[in-house]
């Protein structure tokens, strides 16, 4: 059987089990039962289309954690945000987009304070530690939605200017949020009548 193809069956997964970098743990009840009925024996690099059974879907990579020493899948969690089946958001990734816009609506946010005001919406259940990963998610697609925009502070004006968006820079950015460079770092707001930063 070739996982992850069209035809294999999918695989049950916690879409809020990840671990520190992210990726589905497969230890849970439900993973390990389809993965029994299915005999499927997991392998490093193993692709394997995950669900939960109700509406979320992703494609996996299998990699066996070293640190906790159990089968986790890397998904590519920008693809995780909307149902392929409804188009709906993840619930408490829905309260996490409302909570941004109202924050923008309010005034200009730097990356690193927008991200405090919100990360408390990605610690639920066993969720821990990829809150970065699905921040970076959300905000590339309320940009390209043209919900919000990136601003970077022009230096010699001191003020903020639209500025092309680059989620690898917001991934480093967030590394560094205990100790922001607000002159450097992103800033987001409201698109009013500037031009998207995407």
């Amino acid at each position: 059987m070739k996982h992850g193809s069209s035809d294999s069956p999918k695989i049950y997964a916690d879409f809020n089990n990840a671990d520190s970098l992210g990726r589905l743990r497969l230890n849970c009840n439900g993973a390990q039962g389809s993965l029994r009925r299915h005999e499927i024996n997991l392998q490093e690099g193993m692709v394997l289309r995950l669900t939960d059974e109700e509406e979320f879907e992703a494609l996996g990579i299998v990699m066996h954690s070293k640190e906790e020493n159990i089968w986790v899948a890397q998904i590519d969690w920008n693809e995780i945000i909307r149902s392929k089946v409804t188009g709906r958001v993840m619930p408490h990734l829905q309260a996490a987009r409302e909570k941004i816009i109202e924050l923008c609506s309010e005034d200009d946010y730097g990356s690193w304070e927008l991200f405090w005001g919100v990360s408390p919406f990605f610690k639920i259940e066993n969720q821990h530690g990829n809150a970065e990963t699905i921040f970076v998610a959300l905000i590339d697609d309320l940009i390209s939605k043209k919900q919000i925009v990136s601003l970077i502070k022009n230096q010699a004006t001191d003020q903020l200017e639209a500025a092309l968006f680059d989620k690898n820079r917001l991934a480093i950015q967030l590394e560094k949020s205990l100790k922001p460079e607000p002159d450097s770092f992103y800033w987001f707001g409201l698109p009013s009548d500037r031009i998207p930063g995407h």
